[in-house]
């Protein structure tokens, strides 16, 4: 078979993404038959300096795959200027669906600031355009200094949704009211779009002190208008100014607003703030004001004279950029700065984005600590940084909010780098690293100090003060590569913790250097309790040179040992001012490295410099004097590249003193080349040995120039490990050289210390790129002479040539049942297939037998290719019946794979033939319990994967109907036409049901995550419970640690498995307490299909199942329907004009949330509205209800006094009281509490009543 590798993309620094490795996917198809062309088009905006000469690059990403970074190139000179359209043209593999693209630049040119509008782009395959809109700023000095955006995908042309806009500017009639400043303004609408910054021009006669300025912009239509962003640059001689109004109409929809303002706009009065947030005059002022102070560390140049800015987010939303100025020499170390500012109300204080321009000499800053106040809340929070913000760290620092001053509890952390003692190990790189632990991360740290740092040998230590991360978990250490001689070989890293007293390591000994080990100059390190310096082993290598003519060598050997517990590097062996290495002599080498353990291997040999440069090696002696062992190594071969088989480095394996298993085995090849026309082959050959215990290889054979010649034999010697049985042989080339097709005839292959020996017949089977260039092949034959066979073993499945074969490897599950125990005896399996059938073959007795709940494995080598698995045949010949829960079967040939599962116990002498198992989809319900923790809800997917004995369900994203892709916590839902349920807050419950899903058995593991996205990723997850509803299988998860890449270990997904006999400890876990969620199912009034039950209970618990019985039994009890009564209370501004909806929470289960579709004159103030639903499932006992409005529109909030629910088949009646708000502050819903009330009769005549 044929694999393709589809790249088409750069590997090179200077081009695309920079990069000079990618991981490309294995295809069967040939990705040149499948390239589209994309048509792109790009609109630069028609403002003031948006276009730009710098180089623009695009990533187009779709369902099924990427660009990558491509530079956009045309033969035009100037492209992305003002107002201007350009074309491009890119081909690529089909992208699929097109999702998103990146775009950005490199700020590079006289002018790289872009404004872009939006871009276009045409799929030739599909014939659809596809708009990607951005109207801002891709700036390093505008609006958020951002160089790259993702643009989302859409079908509709930004075109289309472009609007004029009139601003009329009222300037005040006051003393030096007017300004000769750059005034700009940005147009935000109630559905978070905004036109993005658009330059008033000022020609001089602007903004004078009682005048009125009008403008004409073009821009985005942001629907109806919820506020305005405006301010000036501060530039030219008069910047003060203030502003009386600014009134906006929107010249497509009329709309027309006005923004009060009446304040300044200065560096010099009132708060100092040259950019104000603006909202109409019949709204409330939005904006509180905050308390910002900010404290610049006492360190050498902790001081900046960049601008400083700040972003808010809380649990309201978010503001920002704010800059901080006023008219002091701000930020200077070791002082204190306190702004206050007008700002919207972001409720409780999450996280703050803060950050600089990088402008200005001196523009890195050290800042110790952010604490900022809310006047209005009373509330304050503290952010510790403790960094530097400069260009080698990052310009920006993401800080998490605290409500108490961390200063008062500051850890110190000292941290110790320990250079390697081998040549050039020292570096002239700025050093950097991220320490990770169980409470948090540290960010990025750099390495600085005084005299020569990270010194060949020698140990550095660094002091850091911050807030206690906890247990450590992980060091990220890396450098910046520049510097003479950047390439650095780091041993390992000590950190000391203040505040648990531990010490932690991080081995490392390897190179962080771009011509050395793997290229990589950043490092990920995993704790270790125990010293380094432990894992050091004391050497004594003995070398023997063999006493023959020119045995000596000039050149430099070196040594590489292998072990048990891991491998050194290469050693250069030499004892200076002697001549190692001399005929018939043996040189004895002392040396410090890594502890390897029990000695498994050593590669040893030399560069081939100097005259005399071919070695003959008698023996090598190798003592660990830490643990003892004593291995030798007998070698007796040449290192001479025109001697033996021209190799100048070997492996070698031990010939005494190796653990049980790890003596050196010795092998004759012999490779048969077919005798037809062409068969040779000039490239370079290789073949892997697959034993029962082991595998050997790849390894190349060392063969001549003339090998490998039409009807040649060719003879190879090779030292393996132990691998027991050989099973199989992969043999195959790198397909270079000219001629490098290959027909193959056969390989012979003689273990030398037993004298067994393989028969692999190829039948001349070609090994080029058309039939694959390479083969695995299982033995034709077995001969044992050390067995005393008198002749060669051979069975019905050896009987026939090598093609046609394959390897089988069974997996049997015993039962857990009083039958799943089977000592005695022999099992035996037939594999049926389309084309042929394995015959009976005797599955090994394992030493205890086939124990309960005990998995077995076992491998069937050099069996017939049957074909599609239609039939497995298992028989035992046991002295009892026995239990098996399934036989998995795995080709290894050809990949496929079954499942077999009995319906009942084997029993003995009697064949069960048993078929495919093929999984039937089944419902799971998922109960999800997010944390109680300041922060512990997410906006972000959430998807789980679950795992049991039969497979997996793969990934499932955990959302309610009818919900947008990642709608989370942090915004509605959507079920039916609209739902307020935000899933996975702080305490809440979620519970889904999934359909459709594969039936995995029982439940194992699961895997749940989320991808990061949304403003408050970061999520705490108490608990999932898993239940199967089809089976009833259920299992606990428990997990109480963080999923977020700020918090805890920076882990977004985990695996967890179930545990057994454990319920949710959670105090509220099995009640739906105030703030549960629940899957949704949307139920219409009017006639429609019956609908399910969403049990809340164990399917297979006998009391509920019994309780339920009696209820459905009982008459009229378990019939369908309800009429529910919600009474508005009568009270000024009660009423809401929002959609509402309800949810019936009983002890069979809950209704799902239903909208009530209601006429707008509904749900006025001391309104009693009706709503009969008689095809709702019977709940039984009603416990709550919990009810709530969408919170759209103008009158969004609700007041409602009682809600009454009538169950129509018995009159039963229940009672829920609020008398309450239902708003914002609850999340506008509540959840209700049912209380006793006497039945009443009801009588059901139509579908809906209101």
């Amino acid at each position: 078979q044929t694999w393709f590798f589809d790249c088409n993309q750069w590997l090179d620094t200077k081009e695309g993404d920079g990069r000079t490795e990618r991981l490309l996917p294995a295809s069967v198809q040939n990705p040149r038959n499948n390239r589209v062309t994309y048509k792109l088009r790009v609109k630069t905006s028609d403002r003031p300096g948006a276009g730009t000469d710098a180089n623009v690059y695009i990533d187009l990403r779709g369902d099924l795959g990427s660009t990558g970074k491509t530079l956009l190139k045309n033969r035009k000179l100037n492209n992305f200027e003002r107002n201007n359209f350009d074309d491009f043209q890119i081909t690529t593999r089909n992208l699929g669906p097109l999702k998103e693209m990146l775009v950005g630049h490199d700020d590079t040119g006289l002018g790289p600031a872009w404004h872009l509008e939006y871009i276009e782009a045409f799929d030739s395959a599909t014939g659809v355009t596809w708009y990607f809109d951005c109207n801002a700023w891709l700036s390093s000095t505008e609006e958020d200094c951002r160089l790259e955006r993702i643009l989302p995908a859409s079908l509709e042309n930004p075109a289309n949704k472009r609007t004029n806009y009139r601003v009329l500017v009222v300037t005040s009639d006051r003393a030096g009211a007017g300004t000769d400043a750059n005034v700009f303004i940005d147009i935000f609408g109630v559905n978070g779009t905004n036109t993005g910054r658009v330059l008033l021009n000022n020609k001089g006669n602007d903004f004078e002190r009682g005048q009125s300025d009008t403008f004409t912009i073009a821009g985005r239509d942001v629907g109806p208008m919820k506020k305005i962003r405006i301010g000036h640059d501060n530039s030219g001689i008069g910047a003060a100014w203030h502003l009386n109004r600014v009134e906006v109409t929107n010249l497509k929809t009329g709309e027309h607003r006005i923004f009060p303002a009446n304040c300044w706009f200065s560096k010099k009065h009132d708060d100092f703030q040259i950019e104000r947030d603006l909202y109409p005059g019949d709204v409330p002022d939005l904006n509180v004001a905050y308390e910002i102070v900010v404290v610049t560390s006492d360190l050498p140049g902790a001081g900046t004279d960049a601008n400083v800015y700040v972003q808010m987010y809380g649990t309201e939303g978010e503001a920002g950029p704010l800059r901080l100025d006023n008219p002091k020499n701000n930020f200077e170390a070791g002082d204190t700065d306190v702004f206050n500012i007008r700002a919207p109300d972001c409720g409780d204080l999450q996280k703050i984005r803060l950050y600089h321009d990088n402008k200005g000499f001196g523009a890195a800053w050290h800042c110790e600590i952010v604490i900022i106040t809310n006047k209005a809340r009373k509330r304050t929070w503290f952010f510790y940084c403790g960094q530097w913000l400069d260009a080698t760290t990052g310009l920006e620092r993401i800080l998490q909010a605290s409500d108490t001053d961390p200063r008062a509890s500051l850890v110190k952390y000292t941290v110790t780098t320990h250079t390697s003692d081998i040549k050039g190990a020292g570096t002239d790189a700025n050093v950097c690293m991220e320490m990770y632990g169980t409470k948090g991360r540290s960010g990025v740290r750099e390495l600085t100090g005084k005299g020569n740092l990270f010194e060949r040998g020698k140990s550095d230590t660094f002091v850091y003060k911050m807030p206690d991360l906890g247990d450590l978990t992980e060091l990220e250490i890396w450098h910046d590569g520049t510097g003479f001689g950047a390439g650095w070989h780091l041993d390992y890293v000590e950190v000391h913790s203040s505040a648990t007293g531990k010490v932690y390591y991080f081995p490392c000994g390897r190179w962080l250097d771009t011509k050395e080990d793997d290229g990589a100059i950043r490092r990920r390190l995993q704790v270790s309790y125990k010293d380094p310096r432990s894992f050091k082993a004391q050497y004594r290598v003995s070398v023997t040179t063999s006493n023959i003519r020119g045995a000596g060598t000039d050149a430099n050997v070196f040594i590489q040992m292998f072990g048990d517990e891991g491998e050194t590097g290469r050693i250069k062996l030499d004892n200076p001012g002697k001549n190692d290495f001399e005929r018939g002599n043996t040189d004895v080498f002392l040396f410090e490295d890594k502890n390897v353990g029990n000695l498994r291997k050593i590669r040893i040999g030399h560069d081939g410099a100097g005259l005399g440069a071919g070695w003959h090696l008698q023996r090598v002696v190798v003592e660990n004097l830490t643990t003892g062992q004593v291995v030798v190594f007998d070698v007796n071969r040449w290192f001479d590249r025109s001697e033996d088989d021209g190799a100048i480095e070997r492996d070698l394996y031990p010939t005494q003193g190796a653990a049980p298993g790890d003596n050196a085995v010795n092998w004759r090849l012999v490779v048969v080349t077919a005798n037809v026309s062409g068969a040779g082959t000039d490239a370079d050959v290789s073949v892997t040995l697959h034993g029962d215990k082991a595998n050997f290889g790849p390894y190349t054979l060392p063969a001549p120039k003339e090998a490998f010649e039409t009807g040649s034999t060719d003879t190879f010697s090779l030292t393996t490990p132990e691998l027991g049985r050989i099973q199989a042989l992969t043999i195959g080339h790198n397909n270079k050289g000219f001629g490098a097709a290959w027909c193959l005839s056969r390989v012979e292959l003689e273990n030398m210390n037993t004298g067994e020996r393989y028969i692999f017949n190829f039948n001349n089977a070609w090994l080029d790129t058309k039939n694959g260039t390479s083969r695995t092949m299982a033995p034709s034959s077995y001969d044992n002479k050390m067995a005393g066979t008198s002749g060669r073993e051979t069975t019905d499945t050896m009987a026939k040539a090598g093609e046609g074969k394959a390897n089988y490897r069974l997996e049997l599950a015993t039962g857990l049942g009083p039958e799943g125990a089977m000592v005695d005896g022999r099992v035996m399996v037939d594999i049926i297939g389309a084309d042929d059938h394995t015959g009976r073959q005797l599955l090994e007795m394992p030493e205890e037998g086939f124990q309960p709940a005990r998995v077995e494995e076992f491998g069937l080598a050099g069996l017939p290719m049957v074909g599609a698995m239609r039939q497995l045949e298992l028989v035992h010949a046991g002295s009892r019946p026995w239990e098996v829960r399934y036989v998995k079967v795995h080709n290894e040939t050809n990949g496929e794979k079954a499942i077999f599962v009995p319906d009942g116990p084997l029993y003995p002498g009697v064949p069960s033939l048993l078929t495919p198992w093929t999984p039937l989809p089944c419902d799971y319900r998922v109960e999800v319990q997010t944390g109680d923790t300041f922060g512990a809800g997410t906006n972000a997917r959430i998807s789980i994967n679950i795992f049991g004995e039969m497979g997996s369900t793969g990934r499932t994203e955990l959302k309610y109907d009818g919900m947008e892709p990642g709608g989370g916590g942090g915004g509605s839902g959507a079920c039916g036409d609209v739902c307020a349920t935000k899933p996975f807050r702080r305490s809440a419950l979620d519970v889904f049901t999934v359909r459709g899903l594969q039936d995995t058995g029982d439940i194992r593991q699961i895997e749940i995550g989320h991808d990061d996205t949304g403003a408050g990723s970061a999520w705490f997850l108490s608990w999932v419970r898993v239940t199967n509803l089809t089976t009833g299988a259920s299992a606990y998860f428990l997990c109480d640690s963080w999923l977020a890449r700020n918090k805890g270990d920076g882990f977004t997904r985990r695996l967890l498995t179930a545990m057994s006999n454990v319920d949710p400890t959670h105090p509220n876990a099995g009640t739906l307490a105030d703030g549960t969620a629940t899957a949704h199912v949307t139920v219409s009034p009017r006639e429609g299909p019956p609908l399910g039950l969403m049990p809340l209970h164990d399917p297979l618990d006998p009391a509920a199942a019994a309780g339920l019985a009696r209820k459905l039994a009982g008459g009229g009890v378990g019939g369908s329907g309800y009429k529910i009564t919600l009474h508005t209370s009568n009270m000024c501004m009660a009423g809401t004009g929002a959609g509402v909806f309800f949810e019936l929470i009983g002890e069979y289960g809950s209704s799902g949330t239903v909208m009530v579709q209601a006429t707008p004159q509904q749900f006025s103030r001391g309104s009693s509205d009706t709503f009969i639903y008689p095809r709702l499932p019977f709940l039984g006992e009603l416990l709550q209800l919990r009810v709530g409005t969408t919170g759209a529109g103008c009158f969004a909030t609700w007041h409602l006094r009682q809600a009454e629910v009538v169950h129509l088949a018995t009159g039963t009646r229940y009672v829920f009281n609020c008398h309450n708000w239902i708003d914002k502050k609850v999340n506008w819903q509540r959840v209700l509490t049912a209380t006793a009330a006497p039945p009443v009769a009801v009588a059901v005549g139509t579908s809906m009543g209101v």
